[in-house]
């Protein structure tokens, strides 16, 4: 070959490197671009929807809580049980409630806090409750007001939202996380592919490059394990006087059925699977809370309460369902 076309050959071959080299840039800044873009949407969709979820279940169960309070503090009212609508305000300032009041005919009656300043007053009209997000401290709460059924006051309750805002971060960490594995995933199969595709072209004296198969080490045979056998599940649970039939979720006591909430049903079920024996609050949480993160003691101590309200012949004094002290809770047998 002379020099002329020697020369020219070369100048051919940079060119068209100069293009496979643009060529594999515009590949890369595109796929990765597209990857960027679909990953923050996605992520961002996800976690509208998933903080969304996790607020509308903690509200749900402020609520819950606001109302089972203002029923009962309605129902003290009307029997003029001062000494146990006290009671039952104390027994609601545990855990992750800073706070319970119940306010008659613009008058305090019973009134438990543990916030450093004093409760402002409210005005609540007849029928209506609100929800309003207060800092006291570096601590963030709900301050939730609710009117009182049939009565002219309102009960207000002060519930923390540290547990709801701590598992939203996490849940933010985690998807970004996520997001950011996948990202580099990407990145790097883009990269590989952009190397194929627009490799320079070899010649013909050269051997073409191959890609070694990857050699897989001979793997032991895997032995079939057999399946853990299912727990014994007895349909008919029967106590004394208390009948549980799990088939039609169905529970009679002293032959008259009790309508219970699925919640309700699973925390007896639970107690009535061992009598006798001592459930703590962490046990109680895992086996009957399994679709919540924000579940907390006050939530098994209030189911208690409902279980004792439906089941005992006198809720205050309960031989069904006992507390056991600093351990948790059990079914008398």
């Amino acid at each position: 070959m002379t020099g002329v076309g020697l020369s020219t050959y070369n100048k051919q071959s940079m060119t068209q490197r100069f293009q496979l080299m643009s060529a594999r840039r515009k590949f890369l800044f595109t796929w990765i671009g597209l990857a960027v873009f679909l990953t923050a949407a996605f992520s961002g969709i996800y976690l509208h929807y998933a903080i969304q979820m996790r607020t509308d279940e903690f509200r749900a169960r402020a609520e819950l809580l606001a109302w089972a309070f203002a029923d009962r503090a309605a129902f003290d009212l009307a029997q003029g049980n001062k000494q146990d609508l006290e009671f039952l305000t104390g027994t609601l300032v545990l855990g992750n409630v800073l706070y319970a009041e119940v306010v008659h005919q613009g008058q305090t009656l019973a009134v438990v806090s543990r916030l450093a300043e004093p409760l402002l007053p409210a005005a609540i009209p007849s029928g209506t409750w609100q929800i309003e997000r207060k800092v006291s401290q570096n601590q963030a709460y709900w301050d939730i007001q609710r009117a009182l059924p049939d009565v002219d006051g309102y009960i207000r309750l002060g519930l923390i939202v540290g547990p709801l805002e701590n598992a939203t971060r996490s849940q933010i960490f985690f998807v970004a996380g996520i997001a950011i594995a996948f990202l580099v995933l990407v990145s790097l199969v883009a990269i590989y592919w952009a190397g194929h595709l627009f490799a320079p072209p070899v010649a013909e004296t050269q051997p073409p490059t191959t890609v070694p198969e990857s050699t897989v080490a001979p793997g032991v045979a895997s032995v079939p394990t057999e399946p853990p056998p299912l727990e014994a599940n007895l349909s008919i649970i029967q106590i004394g006087e208390l009948v549980i039939d799990d088939a039609s979720k169905r529970v009679e006591m002293r032959n008259q059925a009790v309508e219970l909430s699925p919640k309700e049903f699973e925390l007896l079920r639970l107690l009535a699977r061992e009598p006798g024996r001592v459930f703590s609050n962490e046990e109680i949480l895992s086996q009957v809370w399994t679709d919540s993160h924000l579940a907390t003691a006050q939530d098994v101590k209030q189911y208690i309460y409902f279980l004792r309200q439906k089941l005992e012949v006198n809720p205050k004094e309960p031989q069904l369902i006992v507390t056991a002290r600093g351990f948790g809770y059990k079914l008398q047998v």
